[in-house]
Parts: structure tokens; sequence; C-alpha cells
């Protein structure tokens, strides 16, 4: 069931579940590369580690709320699909 569901989602919402990855990915790596650039034996290198697991952390919650959300939608255009679509009458 997980794979009929995990296909849907990737079949109905493809642009922007790409537009989602893509932005995590640029947010991702723009601030990761921020986070490098003070010297290892800086103090500023431990608020480049907590910024960085803060960041992952909200990046990956979000990756959550999006899946959740994109579900709950798919979930009723599906049911409004099969209210409007008459029943064959054999």
């Amino acid at each position: 069931m997980s794979f009929l569901s995990s296909f849907q989602l990737t079949r109905f919402a493809l642009p922007a579940s790409s537009l989602f990855v893509l932005t995590m990915f640029l947010i991702g790596a723009g601030l990761n590369f921020l986070w490098a650039i003070p010297a290892n034996d800086s103090w500023l290198t431990l608020v480049g580690i907590l910024g960085h697991a803060f960041i992952m952390t909200a990046l990956l919650a979000s990756s959550f709320v999006y899946y959740r959300d994109t579900t709950a939608w798919l979930q009723t255009v599906f049911e409004k699909l099969r209210a409007t679509t008459p029943t064959p009458q054999a």
C-alpha cells in the first residue's frame, strides 16, 4: 500500500516535490558552505556546528510536514474525484 501511495504522490506532485527538494538542497549546501568559513580553532566553529544542527533538523522536519500535507491534499483530491465520477451501471 505504501508503494502505491508513494507512486501517486510522485505522479501528482512531482513539480512541487522537485522544487521542494531543490530548495532544501540549496539551503543545506549554501549554509554548509557558510558554516565552514571560520577556522577550526575559532569559537565561531561552535556557532557553525550548532547552526548546522538547527538548520538540518528544521529541513528534515519540514520534509515530514510537506509529506503529510501533500498526502492529505492528495486524499482530498481523490475523494472529490470519486464523488464526481459516475459509477458505471452494470
